[in-house]
């Protein structure tokens, strides 16, 4: 466990919070092509439960870990393909700049984080605190490059 992780929930407490509902667990089981009684020992997890997909994922990334130099590079390809998988998803969903004023105001919110990031960091604001502006940062940019993305494929 790393300061990075330390504060995340177990794999199966994070699937139980995302599968919450019975409607949830059914298209979740008729993706996967198993039971819903399957994905319920998924939920559960721990001694009582069964591997859920992210369970195996994880274990499937710390084992390329331990095969050198070039297993952390296999375990970063493991998370890369997970991470640019979402973002595929969340760029299609994004929705474009309307206008100038809201790139504007875009810019602007990213300013205001680029700011609290880097004044976390030379001020030596608590290493948590820290980290929290750096990924609200990288959040951010996130947010405006998917519009932009969105905004490139509405002008071709």
């Amino acid at each position: 466990m790393t300061l990075r992780t330390a504060q995340l929930p177990k794999p199966h407490e994070i699937m139980r919070r995302v599968f919450n509902t019975p409607e949830k667990v059914k298209a979740y089981a008729l993706e996967a092509g198993v039971s819903t009684n399957h994905v319920h020992k998924w939920l559960r997890g721990g001694e009582s439960g069964a591997p859920s997909d992210l369970d195996r994922l994880c274990s499937a990334i710390f084992l390329a870990t331990t095969f050198g130099p070039e297993g952390v590079r296999g375990a970063g390809l493991l998370a890369d393909y997970v991470r640019e998988y979402m973002l595929t998803i969340v760029e299609q969903s994004a929705s474009p700049y309307a206008d100038e004023e809201e790139r504007r105001h875009d810019a602007m919110s990213l300013f205001g984080e680029a700011k609290d990031a880097v004044e976390a960091l030379t001020l030596g604001k608590p290493t948590p605190e820290t980290i929290r502006e750096l990924v609200a940062l990288r959040d951010a940019a996130e947010h405006a490059i998917n519009r932009l993305c969105v905004t490139e494929e509405v002008l071709r």
